[in-house]
């Protein structure tokens, strides 16, 4: 029974000192946050490095859409002409 109670006594005590150590981590975390803006420099360089290669992207795949919008429009001019008559190859001579 001693060993039990010892046992609970020393689960409490490394849990409330892991909750303890969390809840620093999480108040200076906030603190350094707060004092940067909310973010640091090295994150806002990614994030602005992201964001230009995103608008790269963008512009990439509006060009294509651009071209691919040219290429319809021209398919569906063709189509509007209807079927046009078939040229026949000449027959081969007879040997």
């Amino acid at each position: 029974m001693p060993t039990t109670v010892v046992l609970i006594i020393l689960s409490a005590s490394i849990g409330s000192g892991a909750l303890v150590a969390i809840a620093m981590w999480f108040y200076f975390r906030m603190k350094r946050l707060e004092a940067t803006g909310g973010a640091d420099l090295k994150d806002l360089d990614r994030l602005a490095e992201q964001v230009a290669a995103l608008r790269d992207q963008l512009l990439a795949t509006r060009e294509e859409m651009g071209e691919l919008h040219e290429r319809v429009d021209f398919a569906e001019r063709m189509l509007a002409r209807g079927q046009p008559e078939r040229l026949e190859l000449p027959k081969p001579p007879d040997r």
